[in-house]
């Protein structure tokens, strides 16, 4: 499953470039709540939207798959879909969402989130359904053959693109490789046969409310808001989430993994520094790289796209990476060395820290102030494609917002303003030390992902 995106048209676009505009000058901003053992609830009320988005954001991705498990998280995010729980039989829940709004979710690389929008009145209902998922969620034989299949349907949609689009299942292959030293990895298949106890403990391990970040964007009361997630969220066990790091210094340095999905795709990854001012400097630099990357005529001789770290997948508990996937015929040791050898020519002359700055800034802005006038205008805008309600619009708006607060909130933490101050500081000395220590040749890990 995946998100509900924007809906797509020539007029989309602009607006919602102008909404980015002109969010930052609106009067309201979000409140960030830390409740004790959790959930953090972040609220941003829209007097006068009548509907109410829901994001319940997890700390847990694939970078947390467990040992020979590469779909474990995908899989649990279905599961929490369509799942039974004690009060709800399989799919239930998700059918009256989505009659009411909009149901969905998605597994990123260390966050898994659920969008969830429903008329204002029904905000209590919604978090009933979230809070039903960690305390009783029924993870059986039944509903993992019955999902299984629509993960993998997931990686062959996206493997029918031209080039392929394998990005993140292609990180659950590396993963594998990172964190559990394995040669083989699949991203198409083996679900089924995954341990019933080890699926639940992997579940039990991250879906805890202290493990827990809830946005609330739209129209409610903020008391009775703050009531309903106390009664539906406090009871649960305040368990801490158990984050494992990977530890890079075992990881295999020049590793050949295969797979089952139909692409070859090269991994440069390197290990992730502790602080998190620079790991923001990194998340805004390296796409500036890859940039120039993907233009040089050396690397597209051997690459068809290049992912690589971004704000979606930010450097912390994932590495500084990029994926080169290959064209047809490419060899992977070429491909590797040309790859290494124009992202250090692109690095020796990144020295300016003004423009590394920017990037710091246009990263971690913060355009999600609203007022409902906005908000409306924008989702008339977007309800102009074709087939698209305005009801539809208007959820996706809100719900888009909601998402990119809790994404922000786990990326850079409870005080963002200082996180930014921090890596702003950065002078040119200490651009160049943070470059050279972090892309290290000694350090590099050299990941293949080869189809079987």
């Amino acid at each position: 499953m995946t998100t509900i995106p924007p809906p797509r048209g020539t007029s989309v676009g602009a607006a919602l470039a102008a909404l980015a505009c002109t969010l930052a000058a609106a009067a309201a901003q979000p409140e960030r709540i830390a409740i004790e053992g959790g959930p953090v609830v972040i609220l941003l009320a829209v007097e006068g939207a009548g509907r109410v988005a829901v994001e319940a954001v997890y700390g847990v991705g694939i970078i947390d798959d467990p040992r020979g498990i590469p779909q474990a998280a995908h899989l649990i995010e279905h599961l929490a879909c369509v799942g039974a729980t004690a009060n709800d039989g399989p799919g239930e829940t998700f059918r009256r969402l989505n009659e009411i709004g909009v149901a969905n979710a998605e597994t990123m690389p260390d966050l898994t989130h659920y969008d969830l929008c429903a008329p204002a009145d029904e905000l209590d209902f919604v978090l009933r359904v979230e809070a039903d998922r960690l305390r009783s969620l029924r993870i059986d034989g039944a509903i993992v053959a019955q999902e299984a299949p629509r993960c993998y349907e997931e990686v062959r949609f996206v493997a029918t693109r031209t080039p392929p689009a394998l990005g993140k299942f292609a990180l659950m292959a590396a993963t594998q490789s990172w964190r559990h030293g394995l040669d083989r990895a699949l991203v198409m298949g083996g679900l089924e046969d995954s341990p019933l106890d080890d699926l639940r403990a992997f579940h039990s391990a991250f879906y805890t409310r202290s493990n827990l970040t809830l946005v609330i964007v739209g129209e409610f009361e903020r008391d009775a808001a703050l009531d309903s997630v106390r009664r539906h969220f406090g009871d649960l066990p305040a368990r801490p989430p158990v984050h494992e790091p990977i530890d890079w210094t075992r990881a295999p340095r020049d590793a050949t993994v295969t797979w089952d999905a139909p692409a070859t795709i090269v991994y440069l990854a390197f290990e992730p520094p502790e602080s998190r001012a620079e790991r923001l400097v990194l998340t805004a630099l390296v796409p500036q790289v890859v940039q120039v990357l993907a233009r040089h005529p050396e690397v597209l001789r051997h690459a068809s796209t290049i992912d690589s770290s971004n704000r979606a997948w930010p450097v912390g508990r994932l590495p500084v990476f990029l994926a080169a996937t290959l064209r047809d015929g490419a060899d992977p040791a070429e491909a590797r060395d040309a790859l290494e050898r124009r992202l250090r020519e692109v690095l020796s002359r990144a020295d300016s820290p003004i423009l590394v700055q920017r990037s710091v800034q246009q990263a971690a802005a913060r355009p999600w102030s609203f007022e409902a006038g906005e908000l409306k205008r924008t989702a008339a805008a977007l309800a102009r494609a074709p087939d698209v309600s305005q009801q539809r619009a208007f959820d996706s708006v809100l719900g888009n917002s909601a998402l990119e607060i809790g994404m922000r909130d786990l990326w850079l933490g409870p005080d963002p303003d200082a996180l930014v101050r921090e890596a702003e500081q950065l002078t040119a000395e200490d651009l160049a030390a943070l470059i050279a220590r972090t892309f290290d040749p000694e350090r590099m890990i050299v990941t293949t992902l080869v189809p079987e």
